[in-house]
């Protein structure tokens, strides 16, 4: 069954599965940025999540803005 129905293999960084709430190591969902693009998970799942800053909170760096 696994032959006749292959399924692409690959790990989600922490960040996205807590966007997800499916972490128990954050209390709160962080958000994720690409540059100064805030990005939603939907988005971070089509996409890839490479080179994306997770941020807890609402504070958020100087640099981000």
């Amino acid at each position: 069954m696994m032959h006749e129905n292959p399924t692409r293999v690959f790990t989600l960084p922490e960040g996205v599965l807590a966007m997800g709430g499916l972490s128990p190591f954050y209390s709160v969902r962080p958000k994720a940025f690409f540059g100064k693009e805030e990005m939603t998970l939907w988005v971070l799942l089509k996409g890839g999540c490479r080179e994306v800053k997770f941020m807890v909170g609402d504070k958020v760096e100087p640099s981000m803005r």
